[in-house]
């Protein structure tokens, strides 16, 4: 039951990450690990949904649970971190790039691809957010170097 998937292919894991309720999340994960592989027809997965609806909290638990999940590719060929990157949803993007800078070493190609994305959207910005980002470029300096390109432009737009 608790991975029935309706007309769509979505689940009771996919209704919770949709509705924000990630202690339901977790209770379901407790009985049923393999739910948070599941994809719709669309091929979007849980973090997908996490990261179009901005619940933050809940990627960052689904990526603890399962740090594939930001890589897999829907239908249209988007991971959910392109996802964030062509909705502009900032917030997911910087966690994006902080998960991924604690984890990996400073040359992986995901971080900069998610360095990448952030600064697209930081151009973006008003600057009243952009002191926001403040954290997360000393978390760059500090995996890629003060020296590093895409470093030294994150640091113009934010400082």
């Amino acid at each position: 039951m608790l991975t029935e998937a309706d007309s769509q292919g979505q689940t009771l894991f996919f209704a919770c990450v949709a509705n924000n309720q990630l202690q339901v999340l977790e209770w379901l994960f407790e009985r049923n690990a393999l739910g948070l592989k599941s994809c719709r027809s669309d091929g979007r997965n849980l973090m997908h949904i996490a990261v179009e609806k901005s619940h933050v909290e809940v990627v960052q638990w689904l990526h603890q649970k399962n740090p594939s999940l930001i890589t897999q590719c829907d239908q249209n060929k988007l991971t959910p971190l392109s996802l964030a990157a062509f909705n502009e949803k900032i917030v997911v993007l910087k966690l994006s790039l902080d998960m991924r800078c604690k984890t990996h070493k400073k040359s992986h190609p995901d971080i900069l691809k998610s360095i990448s994305s952030v600064i697209i959207v930081t151009k973006k910005l008003p600057v009243s957010q952009l002191q926001s980002l403040q954290p997360t470029y000393e978390l760059c300096v500090q995996t890629l170097g003060a020296e590093h390109e895409n470093v030294r432009e994150l640091e113009q737009l934010v400082l």
